[in-house]
């Protein structure tokens, strides 16, 4: 599971502003993430228009991200668990069992809702993994067109698409990010981004979710970029 928890954080980190995907467990040597141990049978399907709000723009499930972890759960009607702190940073992330369901039939490894400083629901992410619920680089692959056809026919071609290659311990992870954004006008950004990566054995890892910042946060993002380059 540890080495699972790195692959995440190493790819969602550096995926533009997706920040907090994946990673809680980082920093806790014993920390082992919730997962979904269930068949697809048991679960509803996303459906991806779910993924936008007029008034929220992107979004997840209409759920406002000025709530709180107790509104959060009370708007999807589910208990959201025990929270787990991103080590080294203000964020605070759950792992809801109650809120798993698939997309396009595959069961994720896990689920993560992520809550800023200020307690405000910040972002809302699916993880699919190799050798996870039984997945593997082929149906990976295979969900990750999917879902991008999906979402191209829902919202349009993407605003932004990155390429990166980033280290990850002794291995380099490359990651294709396709994010789709929207300027709320309010001093917030909503994004939407379906992420794949892997580390030159086929694709490892494959990552959908929604997120909310500030201005501010771009800014600090692309000027952290721009030191490392």
């Amino acid at each position: 599971m540890r080495k699972i928890l790195k692959k995440c954080a190493a790819l969602g980190l550096g995926a533009v502003m997706l920040l907090s995907v994946a990673g809680c467990g980082l920093g806790q040597d014993d920390s082992v993430l919730p997962t979904f141990n269930v068949s697809a049978d048991q679960l509803s399907d996303l459906d991806l228009k779910d993924l936008y709000d007029e008034q929220l723009g992107y979004s997840y499930k209409g759920v406002s991200y000025d709530l709180d972890v107790e509104g959060v759960g009370a708007a999807l009607g589910v208990d959201m668990g025990d929270s787990r702190k991103l080590g080294g940073t203000e964020y605070t992330c759950y792992y809801p069992q109650e809120a798993a369901t698939t997309v396009n039939g595959q069961v994720p490894v896990t689920m993560e809702f992520v809550f800023g400083g200020d307690k405000k629901f910040r972002s809302a992410t699916y993880q699919f993994m190799a050798n996870g619920n039984g997945m593997n680089a082929e149906s990976l692959d295979a969900l990750f067109d999917q879902t991008l056809d999906q979402l191209h026919e829902l919202y349009g071609k993407e605003t932004e698409l990155r390429e990166s290659s980033d280290e990850s311990g002794s291995n380099t992870l490359d990651s294709v990010t396709y994010n789709w954004k929207q300027d709320m006008n309010d001093g917030y950004i909503t994004s939407l981004q379906l992420v794949k990566g892997d580390y030159g054995y086929g694709t490892d890892i494959v990552i959908l979710g929604v997120i909310r910042y500030t201005y501010e946060d771009e800014a600090e993002a692309q000027s952290a970029e721009s030191t490392e380059e």
